[in-house]
């Protein structure tokens, strides 16, 4: 996931804390996995499959 606007926070499964990702970062979520989200304000992100 590439977040390309604004911020959202992020818990990926197995992790216990969440973690702001901002404009310009990314993150990859497992296969066969999940993730939980928290957007504040705006977020605008792509999400690619591989």
């Amino acid at each position: 996931m590439e977040v390309i606007g604004g911020e959202m926070d992020i818990m990926l499964k197995g992790e216990n804390e969440y973690k702001t990702y901002a404009e310009g970062e990314s993150f990859i979520v497992p296969e066969n996995s999940s993730f939980k989200i928290i957007v504040k304000t705006y977020a605008d992100y792509c999400c690619s499959y591989k």
